[in-house]
């Protein structure tokens, strides 16, 4: 049997959305969570996510796991992920746009 030769990387970013109350952040996290689950089966080697608010940093941590992904690109899918998420928080709220601010991101070899 061949061994694998693919490699995980997780990304994790601390994300920031101004628009969206402290209060509500709980809330809207589990509302990215179920976005980012419907968005993510378009990339292939994005096989798990994160999504879980820190209320006291006024902050949403988000984290990607790719598997065999270059990660030259890893970054840009994860914005990709994370745009698409917000879009479809939006649409599904009937919402305009959320903004959004990457605080900080992190990729390191799982």
């Amino acid at each position: 049997m061949a061994e694998s030769k693919s490699r995980v990387f997780e990304l994790t970013a601390a994300v920031n959305f101004p628009t969206v109350d402290r209060h509500m952040l709980e809330e809207f996290a589990g509302k990215l969570a179920s976005a980012v689950e419907s968005v993510i089966g378009e990339y292939p080697t994005a096989v798990a996510y994160l999504v879980a608010a820190d209320v006291t940093a006024g902050e949403i941590t988000f984290g990607i796991r790719f598997d065999g992904a270059d990660p030259r690109y890893i970054a840009e899918m994860a914005d990709d992920i994370l745009e698409e998420a917000v879009e479809l928080v939006a649409k599904r709220e009937g919402s305009g746009p959320i903004e959004t601010e990457r605080e900080e991101s992190v990729l390191v070899l799982a």
